[in-house]
């Protein structure tokens, strides 16, 4: 393959057969999403950048945000780094009815330094139900979860359940850790110790 063509670090190109593929996949999960009635919606890839540092501003979480100015313009925008900070600015937006059932499939990016598995730009699948605070919406997620790994005859696989109130109660309580900059940096490390090793 030719160095020169290739797409920039972290990022990939994705011939015939791989995106016939993908797209397959995304319409046999799509199927699942809407028998269980949830309905699609889309979201722009750039948002306003105050959208996206939302409430925490200028922290340390938010440099792994593709951040970038207009020509002549002083107004900042990013490109999303997930699905759910859209999600709230568009039920803020159209406040739908509530309980809402959406899902969303759709690229994100990270500007992190890739690593064999993590990428700058990826695929990320939401499904959720806003505005349902019963832990029967809880347990309808986990049934969708359940079919879909039905669907591609996935077996022996475990299902992992968090909740960061949960966390956040034992580091404000029990451990008095209260910089929430911190609390996300332990955040992130337990979201990568199945990646990195409990050793290190």
């Amino acid at each position: 393959m030719r160095e020169g063509v290739s797409p920039p670090k972290g990022f990939r190109d994705f011939p015939p057969e791989d995106e016939i593929l993908r797209k397959e996949i995304f319409a046999r999960i799509e199927k699942i999403f809407q028998k269980y009635g949830f309905d699609p919606i889309e979201t722009p890839i750039v948002e306003k950048w105050e959208t996206l540092v939302g409430k925490y501003g200028e922290d340390t979480e938010n440099r792994l945000i593709w951040r970038f100015k207009l020509p002549y313009s002083n107004k900042e925008f990013g490109l999303r780094y997930d699905l759910t900070v859209p999600l709230a600015r568009f039920v803020a937006r159209f406040n739908p009815r509530f309980p809402f059932k959406r899902y969303q499939i759709g690229r994100v990016f990270r500007y992190e330094d890739p690593q064999k598995g993590r990428y700058r730009e990826f695929w990320q699948c939401d499904v959720d139900i806003v505005g349902e605070n019963s832990p029967l919406a809880d347990a309808e997620i986990i049934n969708v979860v359940i079919d879909i790994f039905g669907e591609f005859s996935f077996k022996n696989y475990t299902i992992k359940i968090n909740d960061r109130r949960i966390l956040r109660e034992i580091f404000e309580k029990f451990l008095e850790i209260n910089d929430y900059s911190t609390i996300l940096k332990i955040y992130r490390t337990i979201d990568k110790l199945d990646k990195i090793g409990k050793e290190k």
